[in-house]
């Protein structure tokens, strides 16, 4: 259902439906695979990724005036922004907190800032912005689900990476010939008439880019399918241009329609293509459209129902001052990769330089005291994180040269052997040091993009929401794959030459001939390294039994390690269709997966 809030200076907010689970459980982390679940309780427990600085952008705390960062700190100015700054945004300390919350962020309240937006808090209720150690952030909150919609509008349209990409289907069927209906045509009513499904076009695009998914056969272009589409305000409404055209084979038939048009995102839209055939028929495009919410990571979940605020929801009522046993030390250990124990030794022996030495001067390292290198380990035993073979450096003094706070009976050391990182230490240690540990590694610049196109099985009018596992699930057959590693921002190809045109460079007067292969890419990372925006086009060869050529054209936004399934249709089948899997993995100079780099160990 679409529900309305009034907000203060944004008008009316129109939210979307949300899906429920009826009983109460842990919930997901932050970091895990969010979901949709049915909410049916008045309560729910969310949240949703957003800037660091979206709450100083909305509050007052831009009234006091920057700091020149070329000059001197003026100390008043500090104090009077972290007083103002403490005073709307509190600093919540961890014995106050919820028990749902991770651990390893620092966190501060946002009610203030919410109830001055139009949010109506009440009780037990609360909302918290959380920072970890990458200082990225994210707001948690326990509230109404009206609330819970207000929220997400407010925070919504200042996110870097609000959600920008429209999955889009448009499937074409006919019905008897309906002599004078002047009918608002919807997609019940055409139920009535008993449809028939002659062809499923689709494709995935960004909003304000134009993307098309083509069919051809024996070197005759059958169908094609052009949108452009706009996501309008509050994600509820898309401008949407649209052009097809399709010549039907059973019987034959040619289909055609250009127009543009607004609709509403996630509800179908029944466009009426007149009369066509012999003989005649009524025919219809039913237009469908989704947010592809895999490529943000702003989307609310988990999204937890509650009866009510209690247990590990529920902010504590009664503190207990902190006890030495709530911050034991852990052990874990955590993979990294091959440069690290390199790029530590830099670090630190550049560490502590004077302003005024020389480059390239004989500069005395004893008078910075730089630790000695790593010690190795002698007179290991076999334990959980390294055996007596394994080669294993003490690394505790150098990482504290750094700056990195470590007390007695902390400790870290770098396996060798295995790439592994091991802490010894309070959780918030291991916090701190992975924080440093990827400062001290490379930046990402490189992704492997694969591609596959496979045919499946298909029913119905619905736009299913495809996953890995329901594609396993209709017989699925691959017509193509291809697979290319490529740096961000630059080109990369693979497979055959499909064609060759020849442009006229306006200025010179020369001509060049520009190649199309089967499958161009253009990847472009974003600065948190965990999605990748994607222009890319596929010109395959005559694919199948059929011998039918596909071609798309498109750019979309696609998280790291995780499939981007775009329904491409099927010119001429009613229980057939296309898919492209399209998936894109970060990697390292050494081939492993960067979001594996400095995670715990399973």
């Amino acid at each position: 259902m679409i529900r309305a809030y009034p907000l203060a200076a944004f008008g009316f907010l129109l939210t979307f439906c949300t899906n429920a689970t009826a009983e109460e459980k842990e919930p997901d982390r932050a970091w895990q695979e969010g979901y949709d679940p049915i909410v049916e309780g008045p309560y729910v427990y969310t949240s949703m990724r957003v800037p660091s600085d979206t709450h100083l952008k909305l509050s007052a705390i831009e009234d006091i005036p920057e700091q020149d960062p070329f000059v001197p700190h003026d100390p008043k100015i500090k104090a009077a922004r972290d007083r103002l700054l403490n005073k709307t945004f509190p600093i919540i300390p961890r014995a106050s907190l919820p028990k749902c919350l991770p651990l390893g962020n620092d966190y501060r309240s946002l009610s203030k800032l919410v109830i001055d937006n139009g949010v109506a808090l009440k009780g037990n209720e609360w909302i918290l912005l959380a920072t970890d150690h990458e200082g990225f952030s994210r707001v948690h909150f326990c509230t109404t689900l009206g609330n819970a919609d207000i929220i997400q509008q407010i925070f919504l349209g200042g996110c870097r990476h609000a959600p920008h990409s429209v999955n889009q289907l448009a499937t074409l069927v006919s019905v008897e010939n309906q002599v004078f209906q002047d009918t608002a045509w919807t997609l019940d009513k055409l139920n009535q008439l008993s449809p028939v499904i002659h062809a499923r076009y689709g494709v995935q695009g960004r909003s304000g880019e134009k993307s098309n998914t083509r069919f051809a056969e024996a070197k005759q272009q059958i169908a094609y399918y052009e949108t452009e589409p706009t996501i309008g305000e509050n994600y509820q409404l898309l401008d949407y241009r649209v052009a097809f055209s399709n010549k039907l084979m059973t019987p034959p038939t040619q289909v055609s329609l250009a127009t543009a048009i607004t609709m509403n995102i996630g509800h179908p839209f029944v466009l009426d293509c007149g009369l066509h055939g012999t003989p005649h028929r009524n025919y219809f495009l039913i237009l469908q459209s989704r947010m592809a919410n895999q490529d943000s990571h702003n989307r609310l979940h988990p999204l937890v129902s509650l009866k009510k605020i209690d247990g590990i929801y529920a902010m504590p009522t009664k503190i207990t001052p902190p006890q030495k046993a709530d911050t034991p030390f852990v052990t874990h250990a955590y993979r990294a990769n091959i440069r690290f124990l390199q790029d530590l030794r830099q670090k630190v022996e550049h560490h502590g330089k004077a302003d005024g030495d020389a480059p390239f001067g004989n500069n005395d390292p004893k008078k910075r005291k730089i630790p000695l290198p790593p010690v190795r380990l002698t007179n290991l035993k076999d334990t959980k994180h390294y055996s007596t073979k394994d080669v294993v450096y003490d690394i505790t003094p150098h990482l504290k040269h750094l700056g990195i706070p470590l007390f007695r009976d902390e400790w870290v050391y770098y396996n060798l052997t295995k790439n592994q990182l091991i802490i010894h230490g309070v959780p918030k240690l291991h916090t701190g040091i992975l924080r440093y540990a990827r400062m001290l590694s490379p930046t990402p610049r490189m992704m492997k993009i694969q591609a596959h196109i496979v045919e499946v099985d298909r029913e119905g009018l619905s736009m299913p929401n495809w996953s890995l596992k329901a594609v396993s699930a209709a017989n699925p057959k691959t017509l193509a794959k291809y697979s290319i590693p490529v740096r961000s921002g630059e080109k990369g190809t693979c497979g055959t030459i499909t064609s060759r045109t020849t442009v006229k460079d306006p200025e010179t007067g020369q001509t060049k001939e520009i190649d199309d292969y089967e499958f161009e890419t253009e990847p472009t990372l974003t600065e948190d390294s965990k999605s990748i925006e994607m222009r890319f086009s596929i010109f395959t060869p005559p694919l199948g039994d059929s011998k039918r050529a596909i071609t798309v054209i498109s750019a979309l936004a696609i998280p790291d390690g995780k499939p981007a399934i775009i329904e491409l249709g099927h010119p001429n089948s009613a229980t057939r269709t296309h898919l492209l899997i399209l998936t894109a993995d970060v990697i390292t100079p050494d081939g492993s997966f960067y979001r594996d780099r400095f995670q715990p160990v399973e």
